[in-house]
């Protein structure tokens, strides 16, 4: 079980319970030849091997991309990660809000200004450490965290920050896109990267933010 806390620039935050997991089935493409020579298909072999495969957003993924576009902040907070126990079937009704509760209270929070709008900032050290945490190099942090820092003003804002997630929707396919969908895909066999890869990243980004000096 898992709890979404969402949260926009212009609503309070809400919590949401939601069930995130996702079964992957294995795809994969068979085809046959009939006639090759062995020159033929090494050289095949070799092609495919020097091919980058290409990571794409999942439909549900997609979702929260879009999200992040109209300044929406979706976090993801599990359980087990509060080293809370499953909810027995047949509790009570007061047991299971109370566990919600819980753990929407432990999600991220996005730190605001006096005037409740978000306000929050990454640091570039920051950055590269949730970087490292998704299995990136400080060079892709720092490529990244300028490609994140539209305004240049060395820290990344709240806006910044669900901009550059929005990014991987409107251009998937560019150099920068590609870096962050790896990072989002970390640890994953596939090459789609499904709405539990999405959420964990920018709920790390989410909480490495604070509030603005």
């Amino acid at each position: 079980m898992s709890v979404l806390s969402v949260g926009s620039n212009l609503e309070n935050n809400a919590y949401l319970q939601t069930n995130t997991s996702q079964n992957h089935g294995d795809v994969s493409s068979n085809s046959k030849v009939n006639t090759a020579s062995i020159a033929t298909q090494s050289a095949i072999a070799a092609a495919s091997q020097s091919t980058t495969e290409v990571v794409t957003l999942s439909p549900e993924a997609n979702t929260y991309a879009m999200l992040a576009s109209h300044g929406i902040v979706v976090t993801q907070i599990n359980g087990a990660d509060l080293g809370m126990p499953s909810v027995p079937q047949g509790s009570s009704t007061a047991t299971m809000i109370s566990d919600i509760k819980a753990m929407g209270e432990a999600s991220p929070a996005v730190p605001v200004g006096t005037d409740d709008k978000p306000d929050g900032e990454i640091t570039s050290s920051a950055f590269a450490q949730v970087v490292k945490q998704f299995g990136g190099t400080k060079q892709q942090a720092d490529q990244l965290f300028t490609a994140f820092d539209t305004n240049g003003s060395d820290s990344l804002s709240n806006a910044e920050v669900l901009q550059g997630l929005a990014s991987v929707s409107t251009d998937s396919s560019s150099s920068t896109a590609q870096s962050l969908l790896s990072l989002m895909n970390y640890g994953n066999s596939g090459t789609s990267v499904s709405q539990d890869g999405f959420l964990a990243f920018e709920t790390a980004l989410i909480a490495a933010e604070t509030p603005s000096s």
